[in-house]
């Protein structure tokens, strides 16, 4: 079983084309039981990493504080694990359902583009495509690596499992991430500028 992940994770990563031609006819259940395996991994390191750093910094503001600064940190340090523990298991929870969204939200493009396959051969490639990022999302400048990373990945992933060709492969990638990236920008923008209308300081300058 750990073999066989190692086999399918260097496949993903060095060859993909291979790979996927490979996955082609196989189902979609071995590509979620990897990716489970791998968004457990990725959990547990981002949320120890993140309890890691709370811990860290709330015993480093601590120690300004004369006498009774270490009684508070062994006092509060726990809690802050408890968050770290509730991070993870959120993270989890989260990627488990994330990626069908994410699925849902992007075969419409496929099937825009040509795609000839079902839906779990789009769940299949996405699936695999997350790898580098479960492996190296929580490296924060390998994090960027990993997500474009797998962007290539996908691409390369619906060329050989949903009968695309290059170009539109890129296509079906590229214009969800462009026009979701796009809308978040709007609504962050109009937030901003709302909360800047109702703020009292901005009619007095």
């Amino acid at each position: 079983m750990i073999q066989i992940l190692i086999d399918d994770i260097r496949g993903v990563l060095l060859h993909p084309n291979k790979f996927f031609q490979n996955v082609r006819e196989s189902g979609l259940p071995h590509a979620y039981r990897q990716y489970i395996v791998l968004l457990a991994f990725f959990s547990v390191i981002a949320g120890w990493i993140r309890m890691f750093d709370n811990d860290h910094a709330i015993r480093e503001m601590l120690q300004i504080v004369p006498d009774y600064g270490p009684y508070i940190a062994e006092k509060i340090c726990p809690i802050i694990a408890e968050f770290g523990v509730a991070i993870i298991i959120g993270t989890f929870l989260a990627g488990i359902y994330l990626v069908f969204i994410a699925g849902a939200l992007i075969h419409p493009f496929i099937l825009l583009v040509g795609g000839e396959q079902g839906f779990s051969q789009t769940m299949k490639v996405q699936m695999y495509a997350a790898t580098p990022t479960l492996l190296f999302g929580w490296v924060p400048v390998m994090g960027i690596i990993g997500i474009v990373w797998s962007s290539i990945i996908m691409v390369v992933g619906l060329k050989e499992c949903a009968g695309l060709s290059l170009i539109r492969s890129v296509l079906a990638v590229i214009v969800p991430i462009f026009l979701f990236a796009s809308f978040f920008l709007i609504i962050i923008i109009t937030i901003q500028s709302f909360t800047m209308f109702l703020n009292p300081i901005y009619w007095l300058t």
